[in-house]
This record gives C-alpha cells, sequence and structure tokens, in this order.
C-alpha cells in the first residue's frame, strides 16, 4: 500500500490526516489520523504488519516522536535522540535508519540515528559527509544510499551517499 500523511495547508496549519491505496488499487481511502499534526516527517514499511513514523515539524518546531502502526493504532516508540524534520528514513539490516534533516535554530544536519525496534532504543549512527534534508534513503539491492534533498535553503545536493561498511561515501 501507500501512504499519504499529514502536511500543511498554510505555514500554521498542520494536518494529522492520512489516505491510502491499497496495494493494486486505483481508489484512495481515509486512513487512521496520525498522532499529532505534522508535516516534513518520515514513514516506512518496516514489515508486512508494521509501519514506522517519526519526526516532523508544526509551530510547535520539529518533533523526536516515534510509533509503530499496526492493528490501526499508533504505538509510541522511545523518542528519537534529536527532534528533526524533514529527514530521510529507510529500513536496513532489521533497524531504522533515520539521516539528515533539520531541526529550528540550525540548518540541515548531517546526523544520523539508528533505531533498534527489538530493544525500543535509538544510537548514533555514522555522520553523513554533509548535512542534507528532503532527499531520500534507498535501497538499492542490498546497498542504502542516500539521493537527493537539499545542502541549504536554496542549495541542492546533486550527489550520492552509499552506506559501505558502517561509513557514509560519496558517489
Amino acid at each position: 500500500s501507500m501512504w499519504i500523511t499529514g502536511g500543511s495547508k498554510s505555514f500554521s496549519e498542520y494536518l494529522s490526516s492520512s489516505e491510502i491505496l491499497a496495494a493494486g488499487g486505483s481508489e484512495w481511502k481515509a486512513g487512521p489520523d496520525l498522532p499529532t499534526p505534522v508535516s516534513f516527517h518520515c514513514m516506512v514499511q518496516f514489515n508486512s504488519s508494521h509501519t514506522f513514523f517519526a519526526g516532523g515539524y508544526s509551530d510547535a518546531g520539529s518533533y523526536s516522536e516515534a510509533y509503530f502502526y499496526s492493528d490501526g493504532q499508533f504505538y509510541p516508540q522511545a523518542e528519537m535522540l534529536t527532534p528533526r524534520s524533514h529527514h530521510m528514513c529507510a529500513r536496513y539490516d532489521g533497524e531504522i535508519i533515520l539521516a539528515g534533516g533539520w531541526h529550528p535554530g540550525t540548518d540541515y544536519m548531517d546526523t544520523v540515528e539508528i533505531f533498534n525496534p527489538e530493544l525500543n532504543k535509538w544510537r548514533t549512527g555514522p555522520v553523513l559527509p554533509s548535512s542534507v534534508g528532503s532527499g531520500a534513503l534507498v535501497m538499492a539491492g542490498s546497498q542504502l544510499l542516500l539521493v537527493g534533498g537539499m545542502v541549504g535553503w536554496t542549495e541542492k545536493n546533486n550527489r550520492i551517499f552509499a552506506l559501505e561498511d558502517g561509513v557514509w561515501v560519496v558517489r
């Protein structure tokens, strides 16, 4: 399935709604309300029954909350180490990698956090080669790549970062 979640109608009105397109479907249906109205968060399908949701932004600033969605409910998880929005996330080796993003009072970030769902615990991951937000973490075979995004409010990231042997390298 494909989800569209949260967002904003304006600079001061954030959404908690979601819509879901079932696999092979042609019609969007209303999904569950998010626990917090936010934009610029990340979601990733963790397995066939659990979807992971983390961070985001509203007038209150960037969030550190994380949840698993399963069986029609959002289940709170340990909070991220650093509140952030505009970040990227992906499932990798049975964990969730959360990279880059933005935090109020700073510019884009180069930090990475890794969530272990079995322990419900976050740890610091390898630092990115440069600060980046609003890109995508994607799997290319068994390799995790960070592509696209922004390195400043007006400068695009035209490099690809690859996670190799626990270190991010520029491709």
